[in-house]
């Protein structure tokens, strides 16, 4: 029996031809999240203003401890249904979705799991903020809250990162395809017979 040494692709590879569907599905999730925001903490944020996790900039532990309070039990309640939904729906498809570009540009091995630091500390804020709101007013050590700081600022890095990496490798990768297709124009060109050129212009 022959052995054969060809392997199919890759899971991931599979996923970057469905690209347009993880698209779509990320824009369902994020929309159903989005209803859930004004479904469940509308008024709440109207008087705390946007969530911790969406500040880029990162937030201190006095932030927090006001923000958990100004939420209220109803608002506390309803973060936790939205982070658990982050968690378990809105996570997997995006990180499949950056991966599958980064394998769609040929990324080396460790940009390509760059999304899966996304995801780290996306789960590591999302966690640390429900295990707040759940056990409120007990409030998590501030070593873990700054950690969930940290968490944040890293995840928007490595969301920017992983977005670019793939958008300038592809623009290599076209301008590089570009330039091999111009030269095998000219090689055929210049590989023309002498003879056929003069005997079209005679």
């Amino acid at each position: 029996r022959k052995c054969s040494n060809m392997t199919g692709p890759s899971f991931f590879q599979r996923v970057a031809g469905n690209r347009q569907l993880l698209t779509a599905a990320l824009f369902i999730a994020l929309t159903a999240h989005s209803s859930m925001v004004k479904g469940l903490i509308k008024e709440e944020l109207n008087e705390v203003g946007a969530i911790p996790d969406a500040s880029y900039t990162g937030y201190s532990v006095t932030e927090l401890r006001s923000w958990y309070s100004a939420l209220g039990e109803k608002g506390r309640n309803g973060y936790i249904y939205m982070s658990i939904f982050d968690i378990f729906i809105i996570g997997p498809i995006y990180v499949l979705l950056l991966t599958a570009q980064m394998v769609s540009v040929n990324a080396p091995k460790p940009l390509v799991n760059m999304p899966a630091l996304v995801a780290f500390f996306d789960l590591s804020e999302n966690l640390i903020h429900i295990f707040a709101c759940y056990f409120y007013p007990t409030i998590p050590p501030i070593s873990m809250m700054q950690f969930a700081s940290v968490a944040t600022i890293s995840k928007f890095v490595f969301l920017f990162l992983s977005l670019a990496i793939p958008f300038g490798l592809g623009v290599l990768k076209k301008l590089g395809e570009e330039e091999e297709s111009a030269q095998q124009t000219n090689t055929k060109e210049e590989s023309k017979d002498p003879s056929e050129e003069d005997k079209k212009t005679k």
